[in-house]
Formats: C-alpha cells, sequence, structure tokens
C-alpha cells in the first residue's frame, strides 16, 4: 500500500500576461489550494484450492501470464476430467492448494482532490472529493468470492465465472466543511 499527497499552494501565477508585477487575484483564488491525496493498494491473489481431483501433471497446470484469460485461467489437460474416474474415498495425495496457481491479484487506487479556502482569518471552507476505486478496476476472484471454478466434472472447470466486483465497485463521496476558529 502507498500514500502520497500533492499540495500545491499558489502564491501567485501569471497566467493572463508574463509581464504583469502583480498577481491576477481572482485567478489565484481559484486555482490555488487544491491538494491532490492518493492510496495505492496492492494485494497478490490467494492460492486456488482444490477439490479431491486426480492430477497426472502438477507441474502443467500453471499457464503463463500473458496466456490466462477469464475463459481458461489455468491448464485443464493435466487432470482427469471422466466422471467415471473420479474418487469417492481415498487417500490424498494432491495438495489442498498450490501456492505458485492463484486467484488474480487485486489492485486499485483511491484518489481525493480537496480544496482548502480562506474567507477571513478566521474562517476556512474545504471541499473534499473521494473517488474509492477511482479507476474502476475489477476485483475477478477473491478468498471471500471464489469464482474460479476447480470442479472438474464442471464445464466451466478453470474458467472465472460470475465476476462481482467482489463488493468493491467505485464510489465516490463528496464533503464540503465550514471551519471556524474564534481568535
Amino acid at each position: 500500500m502507498a500514500n502520497y499527497t500533492l499540495s500545491k499552494f499558489m502564491q501567485t501565477i501569471n497566467l493572463l500576461n508574463g509581464s504583469d508585477a502583480e498577481p491576477v487575484r481572482e485567478i489565484s483564488d481559484i486555482v490555488g489550494g487544491w491538494q491532490l491525496s492518493g492510496i495505492w493498494s496492492y494485494q497478490m491473489g490467494f492460492p486456488i484450492g482444490w477439490g479431491n481431483v486426480i492430477c497426472l501433471h502438477p507441474e502443467k497446470i500453471r499457464l503463463p501470464k500473458d496466456r490466462r484469460t477469464t475463459d481458461q485461467y489455468f491448464n485443464t489437460a493435466p487432470f482427469d476430467t471422466n466422471t467415471a474416474d473420479q474418487l469417492v474415498s481415498n487417500l490424498r495425495t494432491f495438495p489442498l492448494r498450490s501456492p505458485q496457481i492463484r486467484q488474480p491479484s487485486t489492485g486499485y487506487v483511491d484518489l481525493s482532490p480537496i480544496r482548502n479556502t480562506r474567507i477571513r482569518e478566521e474562517t476556512e471552507t474545504r471541499f473534499r472529493c473521494e473517488a474509492l476505486n477511482a479507476f474502476s478496476h475489477p476485483i475477478l476472484s477473491s478468498n471471500s468470492y471464489p469464482n474460479i471454478r476447480t470442479g472438474v466434472t464442471s464445464a466451466t472447470f478453470g474458467q472465472i465465472v460470475g465476476s462481482n466486483q467482489a463488493g468493491y465497485p467505485r464510489r465516490l463521496r463528496i464533503s464540503f466543511k465550514f471551519i471556524f476558529q474564534p481568535g
């Protein structure tokens, strides 16, 4: 997770004419006083959980990152998908989870432009707009919403289905605050 605040209070600007000796107060009042704050979060995907499956070549399950799609997230060829061959009671030899085969990673950005305006010496206003998951990056699967199908007899085996943003769509919050500080 990373957080950064960019703050630039414009004291003097020369937007209209570069030879002006005095700053244009009206423009400075409009353009000045802004801050931009942002948070970037990234989390590696959880290991994919497997059922009681027959896998003949576990080393061949993982696909290169550029070949993974929602229609084929991992290689299904090493698995025995024949319904008649599935195990009922046995000694398990295939791992419950494979750390090298993980759900998609999640990453999102929260942005917040803030505008502070001093009205008089003792009064100030603050306008804030927060954009949570500002770029609306989809969360295709997570530990809470395991959308990767690992049932070998399923028609959607190896696919990511039913993307529901895992409860984190883009959200906007706007606030206005009046601050009075008696002297």
